[in-house]
């Protein structure tokens, strides 16, 4: 049955392909000129993306090979939610498995999408403070470095294109944005920005 998606008109959809991790859907579509194509969609878990940052302004990031870029690449904790798990669960989980890194402090910094054409997935992004260490818990896929820095280098790295992850690079303007505010207590975000979670 047909139906509007938008300007566009989605005829038929059928799985393309499929995988534990995600979908490809492959829509039958008019698009807004009225031409009929197609049109892919990677239907993708929403993830998370955590910054971690001690009272010494050190940030801690993981450095890790990633396949798709065939390259090692430098950027904040990130990973997929898991079925109705809440996103901050999610971040606490990923936060400890990949940088051994509990927090007694969480501040939501929004969200981000990095792949608006192709993918519906959202990425929840969240900065941890009060930070305690411990073992990480590495999955089979993950081969991961610590890696410790200063917040003011991470920003100086991605005006140099060395931190170029998406939802990193946001995540680093948001969390310099709200650190300015917070010590003015002066905030300029909306609510839902900028909120503090205690953890529990």
């Amino acid at each position: 049955m047909p139906r509007n998606h938008g300007p566009w008109i989605i005829k038929a959809s059928r799985i393309a392909y499929q995988n534990p991790w995600f979908k490809l859907r492959e829509d039958a579509v008019i698009q807004p000129d009225g031409a009929h194509s197609t049109h892919v969609v990677i239907e993708d878990a929403d993830g998370i993306c955590a910054l971690a940052l001690d009272n010494d302004n050190n940030l801690y990031l993981a450095r890790e090979f990633k396949y798709g870029l065939g390259r090692h690449d430098l950027n904040a904790v990130g990973g997929g939610i898991n079925p109705k798990e809440p996103s901050l669960k999610a971040a606490k989980r990923e936060l400890k498995e990949e940088l051994g890194i509990t927090a007694k402090k969480w501040i939501s910094l929004g969200i981000t999408n990095s792949w608006t054409t192709l993918s519906n997935s959202t990425s929840h992004l969240y900065l941890a403070r009060d930070l305690t260490f411990g073992q990480t818990e590495h999955e089979g896929t993950e081969s991961i470095q610590p890696h410790k820095i200063k917040f003011d280098q991470a920003v100086k790295m991605v005006f140099a294109n060395k931190i170029s992850h998406a939802p990193t690079v946001v995540a680093i303007f948001k969390a310099r944005e709200y650190l300015r505010n917070d010590k003015c207590q002066n905030p300029k975000f909306p609510p839902e920005v900028g909120r503090q979670i205690n953890a529990k």
